[in-house]
């Protein structure tokens, strides 16, 4: 008889939290990957507030939807949105057609670079 060992690898992080730091907060990339697996860990967003920061904007501003029911924790499922699809090709209301963050999503940013510009600061 041969002594058979068996390892089971449970993994609660998702391709998010392989993403390098410096692409957490670029949400093309986050929702790029999103679009592939179609869920997170609630942990790789609690371990990664840009990440987290991310997540919450792209659902604020409409290019994923959260899916009910919700899965087993730690997972949450989410929905690329035709808005979505739309910025990741480059066309619509968001897409400027470049790997970068499309022009506007960040406008409370962007006020207040400007406020500072005007107060000659």
């Amino acid at each position: 008889m041969i002594n058979e060992t068996k390892v089971f690898l449970c993994s609660f992080s998702g391709s998010l939290a392989e993403l390098p730091k410096k692409y957490r907060s670029n949400l093309k990339a986050v929702l790029t990957l999103l679009k592939k697996d179609g869920r997170f860990s609630i942990w790789d967003a609690t371990e990664h507030p840009s990440l987290a920061r991310s997540l919450t904007r792209l659902k604020e501003i409409g290019l994923i939807e959260y899916a009910q029911p919700q899965p087993e924790f730690p997972w949450q499922q989410a929905t690329v949105t035709k808005a979505g699809e739309d910025y990741l090709s480059g066309v619509g209301k968001h897409g400027n057609g470049n790997t970068s963050t499309a022009p506007g999503l960040y406008k409370g940013f962007q006020f207040k670079r400007e406020s500072r510009a005007k107060s000659g600061v």
